[in-house]
């Protein structure tokens, strides 16, 4: 399958954000898995606010191999119906990758940044009184609202 992938491009679809530091941070994203892996090709497609939208990159992809990936971190309305739709409404017959979480590495990663600001995170005692905001966009779909829940705890 690897070879598969590697003559595929790496589809990324966002969201999309009024806010232009959404867009910004999903193109670092793609500066550094293009620093990573050079002879990857990666195109990057929103959802909404933002261009290019999906249909303007599926068009531009022309039918090539590609494998869609959302940009997500739950399976919640955008990853189950709004970009499979998205993709069928394209006319695009692409492999979908699941949402990027819940993962562990985000865990890792907030661990690592409370160590970087100088909170001892191995000390039980100093997790117990820290307090940490997980801030989630809202779901209708009560699976990923439990999700959402079960990462918070987990810290």
């Amino acid at each position: 399958m690897s070879s598969q992938l590697s003559a595929a491009t790496l589809l990324l679809i966002a969201h999309g954000s009024r806010d232009p530091r959404h867009a910004a941070t999903v193109e670092a994203l793609v500066g550094r898995i293009r620093a990573l892996r050079p002879a990857l090709d990666v195109a990057t497609a929103y959802l909404e606010f933002c261009a290019p939208r999906l249909p303007q990159v599926t068009e531009r992809l022309g039918g090539a191999p590609a494998v869609a990936v959302p940009l997500l971190l739950n399976r919640a309305y955008h990853a189950k119906t709004d970009i499979p739709a998205a993709l069928r409404a394209s006319g695009a017959d692409l492999p979908l990758a699941d949402v990027l979480g819940p993962s562990p590495l985000l865990l890792a990663a907030l661990e690592r940044r409370l160590a970087e600001a100088g909170l001892d995170v191995d000390s039980d005692a100093v997790r117990a009184r820290t307090g940490v905001v997980l801030a989630a966009a809202g779901s209708s779909d009560p699976a990923a609202g439990r999700v959402t829940r079960a990462l918070a705890a987990e810290w």
